[in-house]
């Protein structure tokens, strides 16, 4: 007996020797359950999504940075010496800051009334080079050094994280 048939034998046996009203209060039941489960997986859906825009301004405020720092490696063969905007003004809407590493990471931080997901804490960024050098690419990274103040790189667009297979 496959499940839909299942469900209608269910479904007449509760409904028999009811009365109309009964059936309208278990279509109600019914239909708010429903309601409640897509607004809460849509609510967590949203959250997300504005932890990920506030993300996406981080990434854009870094491009210049990676831009400088990947120009500064293809000269020189070397990254450049750690490098920090003044921090008198916050960058971004959310962005703090952008610096630049001795190894080449850019790291950016955000303000600590962003949002809650990522509030306070940073980015890393890291330069991945290929073998011969030829290609340069960056990917976002959990912070090696600690964990604690890094953001959680679910929330970064797929194509910065490291599990990205090589081009």
């Amino acid at each position: 007996m496959d499940i839909v048939r299942r469900l209608r034998l269910l479904r007449n046996a509760l409904w028999s020797g009811t009365g109309p009203l009964t059936r309208q209060l278990l279509d109600a039941l019914a239909t708010a359950t429903v309601v409640i489960v897509v607004a809460s997986i849509g609510a967590r859906t949203f959250d997300t999504t504005l932890a990920r825009t506030e993300i996406a301004e981080a990434l854009t405020l870094s491009k210049d940075p990676m831009m400088t720092a990947s120009l500064y490696y293809a000269q020189y063969g070397r990254w450049p010496e750690a490098t920090a905007p003044s921090p008198e003004k916050p960058l971004g809407s959310f962005v703090d800051r952008v610096t630049v590493e001795p190894d080449g990471t850019i790291r950016f931080w955000f303000l600590a009334d962003a949002h809650p997901l990522i509030g306070g804490r940073y980015g890393t960024a890291a330069p991945i080079v290929s073998g011969d050098g030829a290609t340069l690419r960056w990917q976002l990274v959990d912070d090696p050094k600690t964990a604690d103040g890094s953001i959680d790189t679910h929330l970064v667009p797929y194509a910065w994280r490291l599990e990205q297979k090589e081009p």
